[in-house]
C-alpha cells in the first residue's frame, strides 16, 4: 500500500512540476498568461501544499502501522528516524512555505519547492547513481528494478493538474 500511495503522489508531483514549469516558461512569451500568473501560482501552490500535507500524514500513518505490524522484526530505528526526517523536510516543511501568500506567489520559492519535491520522489535513484559512480558497479545481491517511466501517466497527471488549476481559476472568477 505504501508504494501505491508513493506512486500516486510522485505522479501528482511530476504533473505539478511539469505544468507549473511550462506555465512559468510560457509567461515569458505570452502577455495574456502574465495577467493570470499570480492567480495560477496561488492556486497551483495551494493545491500542492494540501496534497503534500495529506501525503505526509498518510505516509506517516502507514509507517507507524507497518512498524506495529512488524513487531517480530523491528525496523532499524536509525533508518526510520532518517527517513521520517527526510520526509518531513522535503514533503512537509519546505512546501509549508506556501502557507504564506507572499511566498506562494514568489517564483523562486515555487522553484525551491519543486526542487525539494523532485529530490524526494527521485531520492533512491540518485543514491543508486551516486553509488555506481563511487563503486563502478552494483553488487549482484543488490537487486533493484525500476519499472520504465510511464510517460502516459505522467502526461495525464500533468494535464489534469493544469486543468484543475485553470478550472479553479475560472470558478473563482465566476463566483467573484
Amino acid at each position: 500500500m505504501d508504494y501505491t500511495v508513493f506512486k500516486i503522489f510522485s505522479d501528482i508531483v511530476l504533473g505539478y512540476i511539469i505544468s507549473t514549469s511550462v506555465f512559468l516558461l510560457l509567461t515569458v512569451f505570452f502577455i495574456r498568461l502574465k495577467l493570470i500568473k499570480t492567480q495560477y501560482l496561488s492556486n497551483a501552490n495551494r493545491l500542492i501544499l494540501f496534497l503534500s500535507t495529506a501525503f505526509y500524514i498518510i505516509y506517516c500513518i502507514i509507517v507507524v502501522y507497518n512498524q506495529k505490524s512488524l513487531s517480530q522484526e523491528p525496523l532499524n530505528k536509525n533508518y526510520l528516524i532518517k527517513s521520517i526526517a527526510f520526509l518531513t523536510v522535503t514533503v512537509f516543511l519546505i512546501p509549508l512555505l506556501f502557507a504564506f501568500k507572499k511566498l506562494r506567489l514568489n517564483v523562486f520559492i515555487t522553484l525551491l519547492v519543486m526542487l525539494s519535491l523532485w529530490i524526494f520522489i527521485n531520492y533512491e535513484r540518485a543514491v543508486i547513481i551516486i553509488t555506481s559512480f563511487y563503486r563502478d558497479y552494483l553488487p549482484s545481491s543488490w537487486s533493484v528494478e525500476y519499472p520504465a517511466a510511464s510517460y502516459i501517466s505522467i502526461g495525464i497527471t500533468t494535464v489534469l493538474y493544469f486543468l484543475t488549476v485553470i478550472l479553479s481559476l475560472r470558478l473563482r472568477k465566476t463566483n467573484a
